[in-house]
Parts: C-alpha cells; sequence; structure tokens
C-alpha cells in the first residue's frame, strides 16, 4: 500500500504496443484520491515538453490518462505525472532528463516509457519468448554495459521483461544490473568479492 505522509505516484510497467495498434489507456497509482494531477510527454533525451493534459484520481487513487490524449505516430515518448501545484513541477516539466532525476529523488514525480514496435518484430519477439526455457526461474538478473544500460524503460532488458511476461506471466522478473563501462573482468571480480575497481553506478552492485 502507499504511504499517506506525502504525495507519492506509482507509474505502471513499460507500456509497449504494435505500431498499427492505438495507445492504450495509461494507469498510475497514488495516494491521493480526488487530486488533481498533470501530465506531460517529451520525446527521450529531448528538452522540449510537448504536450500535456489534466486528469483527476479516482476514489481509489488510480489516475486515468487517456490513450488518445497521447502522440499516436511517435515510436517512443515518455510520459510523466505530476501532481498538480506539486513544487517540483517547474523542475519536472523542463524535460526528460531533469524529470528523470526528480522521479528518483522525490517519488512526487512518475514516468513512464510507451514504445511502438514494428507489427513483424513484436511479433516475433513474442513467439521466442514463448518458446523461452525458463525451468522455473522467478528472476532473470542482466549483468552488461552500456548496450543494456542506457535508454532504460525502452532497452533489451525492458524489451524482455515485456514479452517474457506477456508470455509467461507477471511472475517472471527481468532485473537490469547493466552499467555503462563495465567489463567482464570486473563482473567476474565482483563475484570473488573484489570491489578494488569498478564502472560508474556502482551504487547497482
Amino acid at each position: 500500500a502507499l504511504g499517506d505522509t506525502e504525495c507519492v505516484i506509482q507509474p505502471p510497467d513499460p507500456i509497449m504496443v504494435k505500431d498499427t495498434e492505438p495507445l492504450p489507456d495509461v494507469k498510475f497509482r497514488t495516494n491521493r484520491p480526488g487530486k488533481k494531477f498533470r501530465y506531460y510527454t517529451s520525446m527521450p533525451m529531448d528538452s522540449r515538453v510537448a504536450h500535456g493534459g489534466v486528469a483527476v484520481a479516482d476514489e481509489k487513487g488510480t489516475v486515468t490518462i487517456p490513450g488518445k490524449s497521447l502522440r499516436q505516430n511517435d515510436a517512443m515518448q515518455k510520459l510523466f505525472l505530476i501532481m498538480d501545484g506539486n513544487a517540483m513541477f517547474q523542475y519536472g516539466a523542463t524535460g526528460c532528463e531533469t524529470c528523470d532525476m526528480a522521479m528518483h529523488k522525490n517519488p512526487t514525480v512518475g514516468s513512464v516509457t510507451i514504445v511502438k514496435i514494428p507489427s513483424g518484430e513484436y511479433d516475433a519477439s513474442l513467439q521466442a519468448a514463448k518458446k523461452a526455457k525458463l525451468g522455473g526461474a522467478k528472476k532473470i538478473l542482466v549483468l552488461a554495459d552500456s548496450l543494456w544500460d542506457f535508454d532504460r524503460g525502452a532497452n533489451a532488458a525492458d524489451r524482455m521483461n515485456f514479452f517474457l511476461q506477456k508470455a509467461h506471466g507477471k511472475d517472471i522478473k527481468v532485473v537490469n544490473y547493466a552499467v555503462h563501462g563495465d567489463r567482464i573482468d570486473r563482473i567476474t571480480a565482483r563475484f570473488k568479492g573484489n570491489f578494488a575497481e569498478v564502472a560508474h553506478g556502482k551504487n547497482r552492485y
């Protein structure tokens, strides 16, 4: 359950749909039923906020952003939700990167990445996921470098998590501990308890 001491926004997992389908409604959980929230979209790594709107949380604190209000033709977009009148508003709405930092420091800012995947690629990825032999595993740990660290919310680990869950259920979870600049020798050393040389983001170790 979400706490009551401050406004908390819990975003959904990254959303991935076929490029031939309309975007679905997006639901955020909050602990502020009946309160007004503002939402904005921007292209990842782009400081420009494209457009937004206002939504009110229902009696359970759920804020629903209509899919038809989002940009239908973008291959990727970031959706931000901020409580109306929040002091983080001006800081968070300046762009994707700034809002991401605000989100990590303050749970009153929520964001989710929305990706449209070419239909053929989507179907092939789902079929591959259905064939995966998980052996009863519930979590898959990713140790990698920048190729899996960048574009969080839409990268290979996020797509793996999305399609495995779609094929095998929500119990399976891909946990991404990739760190840009990491190397195999560093990963091997950490397994042996040696943390003398680490890459950026060492808190993930």
